[in-house]
């Protein structure tokens, strides 16, 4: 399993597992369906395989990992149909979320959302594909926060995270995918909550999300058109 091996601290041993797990999953180092392993990941963290189990139980609840009886666990893995049906749910609690932090966002959160964004630009421009997902949904995770309900906050996070760790394979990480033209797009949904504009906030985000969808539905048939072009050049 492709995670650099270090000792964590007992103190808040779960938490960390369950952070660099997520991690993993985040900079494509754990890929969708991949297995996870309680007695690897153990010998990876220096830690007891009961603490792991219980970090393990913590990202199944998060919708990460699926553990089903009798089965292997696998980092959880989304078909096209799914990915679909949860662009179709996040759409339409996140535009909720955005409207509301244009409403509630306090003077430090905008300045937290704007050095975010920052970041995010920063990581799109060094062409580190990985990276910025990382920074991207720490951004989005502060929008959401923002919105002063923590309940949509929790209910996005744990809709959302898988779909960025499946970005990273199938989408940031394609050469024709700009990262820093999706990182811009995001200025304007910023601007917006910081002058309260509800409305300008939500149609800036509505605009982004309809081009990102574009770019994961396109990428079935592009990858098609690759692997044809592949085979014809042999």
């Amino acid at each position: 399993m492709p995670i650099a091996k270090v000792k964590v601290q007992s103190l808040t041993l779960r938490h960390q597992i369950v952070t660099r797990i997520r991690q993993a999953i985040l900079d494509g180092s754990l890929q969708p369906g991949e297995r996870v392993v309680e007695r690897t990941l153990a010998a990876v963290f220096g830690a007891s395989v009961t603490a792991v189990r219980e970090a393990v139980i913590q990202l199944e609840a998060e919708g990460l990992i699926a553990k089903r009886s009798n089965t292997a666990t696998n980092i959880t893995s989304l078909t096209h149909a799914e990915i679909a049906q949860t662009f179709a749910v996040r759409f339409t609690l996140e535009k909720m979320a955005v409207a509301e932090a244009s409403q509630h966002a306090t003077a430090a959160q905008v300045r937290e959302l704007k050095d975010l964004h920052e970041r995010a630009v920063e990581a799109a421009g060094s062409r580190d594909p990985q990276l910025y997902v990382q920074r991207d949904f720490a951004w989005h995770q502060a929008v959401w926060s923002a919105s002063g309900n923590e309940v949509l906050a929790a209910t996005l996070r744990r809709l959302v995270l898988p779909l960025f760790g499946f970005s990273v394979i199938q989408v940031v990480s394609q050469k024709n995918f700009d990262l820093l033209e999706d990182a811009l797009s995001h200025k304007a949904i910023l601007r917006a909550i910081a002058r309260q504009d509800g409305a300008a906030a939500v149609a800036a985000f509505e605009k982004g999300i309809r081009s990102w969808t574009t770019h994961v539905r396109e990428q079935p048939a592009r990858r098609r058109k690759e692997k044809e072009c592949l085979v014809a050049s042999r």
